[in-house]
């Protein structure tokens, strides 16, 4: 009953407001590491009794989504963009970052010269900073065709993009693509290319391959047997 409760209170406790998404996995976790130390004090104490954790059911837990940009749907939605949306657009599926993290890059988060953007630790979603290398073009382009006097690289609502993705993808008919689906085929693009995982995941701000796996699942990871 006691275990019950506590299931119920970890799946509400949200804590980084960006990853209330994965609450039911962190709960999952959890339950597991109490599994654990149950084990252990039945074995250390040499009780005959079973671990109470059988009895409490696991959240299901998504196996990943499958979702691949293809070109043409890359290129009508740059043709459909203002500058700034533009600007998101690339910074998105040439950094892989998160969606939270490319509206609130700053300016100083951007070299120029090893063409590398910063995450900085306070915006990322696992608050442990990293670096994403780039190629040559995209902080040229950002710095000739944005505000570099203003304080962050995109000044743009977040919410507003999100609509306006949402209606144009519509209209065009592309099924259920998102600012997140541009993460997704960053990390499939470098998979499929060999990418050594290790580089991939600090690339990408994952702690774990089976991570990578679970939401990015394709044949590469899959051959790993990581999924």
């Amino acid at each position: 009953m006691i275990l019950s409760i506590i299931k119920k209170v970890r799946v509400k406790d949200i804590g980084n407001y960006n990853s209330y998404k994965n609450n039911y996995r962190a709960t999952n976790k959890d339950l597991v590491l109490f599994k654990t130390i149950f084990n252990i004090a039945i074995n250390f104490k040499g009780l005959k009794k079973e671990n109470p954790l059988k009895l409490i059911k696991k959240f299901p837990e998504t196996k990943g989504k499958y979702r691949p940009i293809n070109g043409y749907e890359h290129r009508i939605i740059l043709k459909n963009s203002t500058i700034i949306k533009k600007a998101i657009i690339l910074i998105l599926r040439h950094t892989g970052a998160r969606p939270i993290e490319v509206f609130n890059l700053e300016w100083n988060h951007l070299n120029q010269y090893k063409n590398e953007i910063h995450i900085d630790w306070e915006i990322s979603k696992n608050n442990y900073s990293r670096i994403i290398p780039v190629k040559p073009f995209l902080i040229k382009w950002l710095k000739k065709n944005l505000d570099i006097s203003s304080h962050k690289v995109i000044e743009f609502n977040k919410e507003s993009f999100r609509l306006w993705l949402s209606k144009l993808t519509k209209k065009w008919s592309f099924y259920d693509l998102t600012m997140y689906d541009y993460r997704r085929n960053f990390i499939r693009y470098q998979a499929n290319r060999n990418m050594p995982l290790p580089k991939l995941a600090l690339m990408t701000g994952h702690r774990s391959y089976e991570m990578l796996a679970r939401y990015y699942g394709h044949f590469v990871l899959r051959n790993r047997g990581l999924i």
